[in-house]
């Protein structure tokens, strides 16, 4: 597993500080629309411009269960690693951390076709 060193930026959900990643499939650094967990918290984020990071809604959750199983568990047991890592962790304080992300082009393209784009590429706003 590749990490990545990113600037610094805050979870959206908890506030927690978090300064890297580690791409699950070593396919090069996080993208707009990669989705990530928050290694504090354990939510699903998703990567905007940036790197910058966006809470991914239930609606949105819900759309990757249906349309991509697969990535839906992975950010599962994503999210219950970090959850392990977190209660492991809970005597020893560290401001910066790191989170795991994975492509999700199901999410990618419901976010593009919502903003008229038909392409993957493009700006995510938050």
């Amino acid at each position: 597993m590749d990490e990545y060193r990113l600037p610094e930026t805050l979870c959206p959900v908890c506030g927690h500080h978090l300064d890297a990643a580690t791409n699950l499939k070593n396919d090069g650094a996080p993208r707009i629309g990669d989705v990530t967990v928050c290694i504090c918290c354990s939510a699903a984020l998703r990567f905007c411009a940036e790197y910058r990071l966006q809470k991914i809604s239930d609606d949105e959750l819900v759309e990757m269960a249906l349309d991509d199983p697969r990535a839906f568990s992975l950010l599962v047991k994503i999210q219950n690693a970090s959850k392990s890592v977190m209660k492991d962790k809970k005597t020893e304080s560290s401001s910066v951390t790191d989170a795991s992300f994975c492509r999700n082009k199901t999410l990618r393209r419901r976010r593009h076709r919502k903003n008229g784009s038909t392409g993957l590429k493009g700006k995510i706003e938050p």
